[in-house]
């Protein structure tokens, strides 16, 4: 189960508001000025903002996972080598 964060709450929120507002003024339920249709531009640009902070944090993720795993590898073959001289070592008494 993915835990969720505030802001993935905000965005679901605004998300879910938007298509609210749409299908009641599809509806004809609500009649609004025209300034107010940019409201859910607004709300669709911030979901906008919150999906792109969400694609680049799994990037830097992305890139500290590599990094780990290099040092890792690089750890592993150490002890490998060292596990080879030693079976060398005592295979050759």
């Amino acid at each position: 189960m993915v835990k969720l964060s505030v802001l993935d709450w905000i965005t679901f929120g605004v998300l879910f508001g938007i298509f609210v507002w749409v299908i009641l003024k599809m509806v004809g339920i609500i009649n609004t000025p025209d300034w107010l249709l940019y409201l859910p531009l607004v709300g669709a640009i911030f979901a906008a903002g919150s999906f792109y902070y969400r694609v680049i944090d799994f990037g830097s993720k992305v890139v500290r996972l590599e990094s780990n795993l290099g040092q890792f590898r690089n750890v592993t073959v150490e002890k490998i080598h060292g596990l080879e001289l030693n079976c060398a070592r005592n295979h050759g008494k």
